[in-house]
């Protein structure tokens, strides 16, 4: 990170703008973005979820397959 301010007031604007929109989470491929707007997230106890996108497809997959492994 070149220029940790700049990071953080990106990731704030970012987190705002999902924010207004009523978004649960934001899903992101930056590992960088994943970590400075999770660490705001965090630090600032901002109710909205910071995720990869592999982490999203991992729930989505893990959820059919509990789903289908409940059907008999």
């Amino acid at each position: 990170m070149i220029d940790a301010d700049l990071a953080t007031e990106i990731a704030r604007s970012k987190i705002e703008d999902a924010q207004s929109t009523g978004a649960q989470a934001i899903i992101t491929s930056c590992q960088q973005c994943v970590r400075t707007m999770a660490t705001y997230v965090r630090r600032n106890k901002v109710p909205l979820e910071v995720l990869d996108i592999t982490q999203l497809i991992h729930r989505a997959v893990k959820k059919k397959n509990d789903e289908n492994s409940n059907i008999k």
